[in-house]
Protein backbone atom coordinates (compact mmCIF):
# COMPACT_ATOMS: atom_id res chain seq x y z
CA UNK A 1 0.00 0.00 0.00
CA UNK A 2 1.66 3.19 -1.33
CA UNK A 3 2.11 5.91 1.63
CA UNK A 4 -0.54 8.71 0.65
CA UNK A 5 -3.30 6.09 0.74
CA UNK A 6 -2.75 5.02 4.27
CA UNK A 7 -2.33 8.84 5.36
CA UNK A 8 -5.15 9.12 3.31
CA UNK A 9 -7.18 6.75 5.16
CA UNK A 10 -6.07 8.20 8.85
CA UNK A 11 -7.01 11.93 7.67
CA UNK A 12 -8.12 14.21 4.80
CA UNK A 13 -7.18 17.16 4.43
CA UNK A 14 -10.22 19.46 3.99
CA UNK A 15 -8.87 21.41 1.24
CA UNK A 16 -8.57 17.96 -0.81
CA UNK A 17 -12.19 17.16 -0.05
CA UNK A 18 -13.31 20.66 -1.18
CA UNK A 19 -11.56 20.64 -4.60
CA UNK A 20 -12.64 17.08 -5.09
CA UNK A 21 -16.37 18.32 -4.14
CA UNK A 22 -15.77 21.62 -7.02
CA UNK A 23 -14.84 19.06 -9.33
CA UNK A 24 -18.15 16.67 -9.34
CA UNK A 25 -19.78 20.04 -9.18
CA UNK A 26 -18.31 20.99 -12.78
CA UNK A 27 -18.64 17.41 -13.96
CA UNK A 28 -21.84 17.08 -13.10
CA UNK A 29 -23.17 20.09 -14.49
CA UNK A 30 -21.25 19.30 -17.62
CA UNK A 31 -23.13 16.14 -18.36
CA UNK A 32 -26.45 17.93 -17.37
CA UNK A 33 -25.30 20.54 -20.04
CA UNK A 34 -26.37 23.21 -17.46
CA UNK A 35 -23.87 25.71 -15.87
CA UNK A 36 -22.40 24.88 -12.16
CA UNK A 37 -23.22 27.40 -9.21
CA UNK A 38 -21.22 29.82 -8.06
CA UNK A 39 -19.71 27.50 -4.50
CA UNK A 40 -16.78 30.11 -4.09
CA UNK A 41 -15.84 30.47 -0.57
CA UNK A 42 -18.36 27.51 1.13
CA UNK A 43 -16.79 25.37 3.53
CA UNK A 44 -16.81 21.41 2.99
CA UNK A 45 -20.15 20.94 4.65
CA UNK A 46 -21.48 23.74 2.55
CA UNK A 47 -20.44 22.02 0.04
CA UNK A 48 -21.82 19.01 0.06
CA UNK A 49 -24.97 20.49 1.46
CA UNK A 50 -24.99 22.44 -2.00
CA UNK A 51 -24.14 19.45 -4.21
CA UNK A 52 -26.68 17.66 -3.07
CA UNK A 53 -29.88 20.00 -4.04
CA UNK A 54 -27.99 20.92 -7.19
CA UNK A 55 -27.93 17.08 -8.11
CA UNK A 56 -30.98 16.32 -7.12
CA UNK A 57 -32.46 19.16 -8.81
CA UNK A 58 -30.46 18.53 -12.61
CA UNK A 59 -31.58 15.15 -11.90
CA UNK A 60 -34.93 15.78 -11.56
CA UNK A 61 -35.39 17.91 -14.16
CA UNK A 62 -34.09 15.62 -16.14
CA UNK A 63 -36.48 12.35 -15.00
CA UNK A 64 -39.09 15.64 -16.09
CA UNK A 65 -38.21 14.92 -19.52
CA UNK A 66 -35.68 17.88 -19.73
CA UNK A 67 -32.51 15.91 -21.12
CA UNK A 68 -31.65 12.94 -22.69
CA UNK A 69 -30.92 10.58 -19.52
CA UNK A 70 -29.22 8.02 -21.12
CA UNK A 71 -27.12 10.44 -23.04
CA UNK A 72 -26.83 12.35 -19.38
CA UNK A 73 -25.70 9.01 -17.30
CA UNK A 74 -22.94 8.12 -20.43
CA UNK A 75 -21.47 11.95 -19.70
CA UNK A 76 -21.29 11.37 -15.69
CA UNK A 77 -20.09 7.86 -16.06
CA UNK A 78 -17.06 8.98 -18.38
CA UNK A 79 -16.65 12.12 -16.00
CA UNK A 80 -16.45 9.81 -12.87
CA UNK A 81 -14.64 7.44 -14.62
CA UNK A 82 -11.72 9.66 -15.00
CA UNK A 83 -12.02 10.67 -11.72
CA UNK A 84 -10.98 7.55 -10.37
CA UNK A 85 -8.61 6.59 -12.26
CA UNK A 86 -6.81 9.92 -11.41
CA UNK A 87 -7.26 8.91 -8.19
CA UNK A 88 -6.12 5.47 -9.21
CA UNK A 89 -2.64 7.37 -9.95
CA UNK A 90 -2.51 9.78 -7.60
CA UNK A 91 -2.65 6.85 -4.61
CA UNK A 92 -0.55 4.36 -6.58
CA UNK A 93 -3.27 1.87 -6.46
CA UNK A 94 -1.49 -1.31 -6.94
CA UNK A 95 -3.96 -4.22 -5.83
CA UNK A 96 -7.31 -5.06 -5.19
CA UNK A 97 -7.12 -4.05 -1.62
CA UNK A 98 -5.86 -0.71 -2.37
CA UNK A 99 -8.79 -0.58 -4.62
CA UNK A 100 -11.25 -0.73 -1.77
CA UNK A 101 -9.44 1.46 0.50
CA UNK A 102 -9.22 4.22 -2.34
CA UNK A 103 -12.70 3.82 -3.03
CA UNK A 104 -13.85 3.91 0.77
CA UNK A 105 -11.98 7.72 1.00
CA UNK A 106 -13.10 9.00 -1.94
CA UNK A 107 -16.28 8.26 -0.64
CA UNK A 108 -16.24 9.55 2.70
CA UNK A 109 -14.98 12.58 0.92
CA UNK A 110 -18.35 13.06 -0.15
CA UNK A 111 -20.23 12.09 3.24
CA UNK A 112 -20.74 8.57 2.23
CA UNK A 113 -19.53 5.83 4.98
CA UNK A 114 -18.64 2.81 2.53
CA UNK A 115 -17.51 -0.48 3.88
CA UNK A 116 -16.81 -3.11 1.47
CA UNK A 117 -14.34 -6.55 1.26
CA UNK A 118 -11.68 -7.94 -1.10
CA UNK A 119 -14.34 -10.12 -2.56
CA UNK A 120 -16.89 -7.40 -3.34
CA UNK A 121 -19.18 -6.73 -1.20
CA UNK A 122 -20.29 -3.46 -0.82
CA UNK A 123 -22.16 -1.57 1.88
CA UNK A 124 -23.48 1.95 2.45
CA UNK A 125 -24.20 2.05 6.15
CA UNK A 126 -24.93 6.27 5.68
CA UNK A 127 -25.22 8.67 2.64
CA UNK A 128 -25.35 12.11 2.96
CA UNK A 129 -27.40 11.99 0.03
CA UNK A 130 -30.45 9.20 0.96
CA UNK A 131 -32.65 11.95 2.81
CA UNK A 132 -32.95 14.31 -0.29
CA UNK A 133 -32.57 11.71 -3.14
CA UNK A 134 -35.74 9.95 -4.24
CA UNK A 135 -34.97 6.31 -5.81
CA UNK A 136 -35.75 8.03 -9.54
CA UNK A 137 -32.57 10.62 -8.77
CA UNK A 138 -30.47 8.03 -7.31
CA UNK A 139 -30.69 5.84 -9.80
CA UNK A 140 -30.13 8.55 -12.50
CA UNK A 141 -27.02 9.66 -10.48
CA UNK A 142 -25.87 5.96 -9.45
CA UNK A 143 -23.76 6.46 -12.90
CA UNK A 144 -21.40 8.44 -11.05
CA UNK A 145 -20.64 5.82 -8.80
CA UNK A 146 -20.33 3.20 -11.39
CA UNK A 147 -18.06 5.29 -13.24
CA UNK A 148 -15.76 5.94 -10.27
CA UNK A 149 -15.74 2.30 -9.14
CA UNK A 150 -14.77 1.42 -12.97
CA UNK A 151 -11.92 4.08 -12.78
CA UNK A 152 -10.86 3.47 -9.56
CA UNK A 153 -10.21 -0.35 -10.29
CA UNK A 154 -9.47 -0.03 -13.78
CA UNK A 155 -12.38 -1.40 -15.35
CA UNK A 156 -14.82 -3.00 -12.56
CA UNK A 157 -18.78 -3.44 -12.79
CA UNK A 158 -20.25 -2.22 -10.01
CA UNK A 159 -23.78 -3.15 -9.73
CA UNK A 160 -26.86 -2.40 -6.74
CA UNK A 161 -29.20 -4.65 -5.44
CA UNK A 162 -30.49 -2.78 -2.26
CA UNK A 163 -31.03 1.08 -1.73
CA UNK A 164 -31.71 3.45 1.11
CA UNK A 165 -33.10 5.53 -0.58
CA UNK A 166 -35.75 2.86 -1.67
CA UNK A 167 -36.30 1.96 2.11
CA UNK A 168 -33.16 -0.43 2.93
CA UNK A 169 -31.27 0.00 6.11
CA UNK A 170 -28.12 0.68 3.77
CA UNK A 171 -26.88 -0.14 0.12
CA UNK A 172 -25.92 -3.02 -0.82
CA UNK A 173 -23.63 -3.37 -4.10
CA UNK A 174 -21.25 -5.53 -5.75
CA UNK A 175 -17.88 -5.11 -7.78
CA UNK A 176 -17.12 -7.24 -10.34
CA UNK A 177 -13.39 -7.55 -11.31
CA UNK A 178 -14.22 -9.80 -14.00
CA UNK A 179 -12.18 -8.38 -17.10
CA UNK A 180 -10.64 -5.68 -15.27
CA UNK A 181 -7.03 -5.15 -15.01
CA UNK A 182 -5.47 -4.74 -11.30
Amino acid sequence: MSLRLRALELYIPGWMARSALRRLFEETASAFGCEPPNVRGLDRRMLLERYVAFSAGCAERALAGDGDLDAVSRRMWRAAFAMGASLRRQLRVRSRGDEIRAARIAYRMIGIDLRSDARGHVAVVRCSFAGRYSPAVCRVMSSLDAGLIAGLTGGGILTFSERITEGSAHCLAQISWEGARS
